[in-house]
């Protein structure tokens, strides 16, 4: 009888083994599948920052190109701005002392008047036709309506 206590115990022990070898691998399998995972899911976040970096770059590109047409068009728009200035003292320093009508779409006015805008302060009338004024400002020359009547 004791041969047979001593093969009991043999067999649980190697069966214990093989069943803790079969957990051992499968938990390494899984940690090796959990790896995988973690690096497949790598790959598309580096991915989209790569796509972003790019994107940024283009949206720079684009902003920069605006800028540099901004500054060429501010550049054109005191070109111009100038020589109106120029004309505009010239009649300011001419009609200033005149009164200057209030300006109201309602009322109707004629070339060469001097007007009071609310918001783009003194100005004179180079032309007016078909009720539509060409009004010259400190700030440039300015479209304005003349003789609105609502309905």
């Amino acid at each position: 009888m004791a041969k047979k206590a001593t093969k009991k115990p043999a067999t649980k022990p190697a069966a214990k083994k093989s069943a803790t070898k079969e957990v051992t691998k499968k938990a390494a399998d899984s940690k090796v599948k959990k790896n995988v995972e973690k690096v497949e899911l790598k790959k598309p976040v580096e991915k989209k920052v790569k796509e972003s970096v790019v994107e940024k770059d283009v949206k720079a590109e684009k902003i920069e190109k605006v800028k540099i047409v901004k500054e060429v068009n501010k550049e054109v728009s005191t070109a111009v701005d100038s020589e109106t200035l120029k004309k505009w003292q010239d009649l300011k320093k001419k009609y200033g002392t005149v009164k200057a009508l209030n300006y109201k779409m309602t009322e109707v006015f004629e070339s060469n008047q001097a007007i009071q805008h609310k918001v783009l302060g003194w100005g004179f009338i180079l032309s007016s036709l078909n009720d539509r004024l060409e009004v010259i400002f400190e700030s440039g020359v300015r479209q304005l309506i003349s003789n609105y009547k609502a309905r």
